[in-house]
This record gives C-alpha cells, sequence and structure tokens, in this order.
C-alpha cells in the first residue's frame, strides 16, 4: 500500500523535512534561529581551503551526550545534510 501511495517511510520522511529545512535556512527562508544553526564550511575563514568547504557540506558541532545530542536539530541536520551527494546540495 505505501508503494502505490508514494510514502516514505519514517526515517527517511524525517530526513527528508531535515534537508528542507537546511535548504530554506541556506537559501533565506527559513527564521533566524534556524538559520544560525546551519554554518557552511566554506564561510569559516580556517576551512575555506578544504574539500567540505567546496561540496556545500555543514559544520558538525560537537556534542556531550551521545544519547539526547544526536537528536538535536544543530547536530543531526548537518549530518543529514553532509551525506546528500554533492549535485543534490546544489
Amino acid at each position: 500500500m505505501c508503494a502505490e501511495l508514494h510514502w516514505l517511510r519514517v526515517t527517511d520522511r524525517i530526513n527528508y523535512k531535515l534537508c528542507l529545512l537546511v535548504y530554506k535556512a541556506l537559501h533565506g527562508f527559513a527564521p533566524d534561529y534556524l538559520s544560525e544553526l546551519c554554518i557552511l564550511a566554506s564561510s569559516v575563514n580556517y576551512r575555506s581551503h578544504l574539500r567540505s568547504a567546496h561540496q556545500a557540506d555543514l559544520i558538525v558541532l560537537r556534542i556531550r551526550l551521545v544519547r539526547y545530542g544526536q537528536r538535536a536539530f544543530a547536530y543531526a541536520t548537518p549530518c543529514v545534510w553532509n551525506s546528500l551527494p554533492t549535485d543534490l546540495k546544489d
């Protein structure tokens, strides 16, 4: 039934929504508090020469709590965004 309706699995839908929020944040369509959490590697001076800066990757912040920290927007969003192929990020 899911294949007929073109529904995504729950984890895939969550990842889709996270990537959609990042896209909106990078292009100015998201609120400022979300845009501040999406930091491109190319915008940081000491990371501008890295390969990740040329691939439109986001900076993944460090976390202290493994169980709950990985679910935070500031950590989960860059991880999902960076796992996308480069041509899809453009």
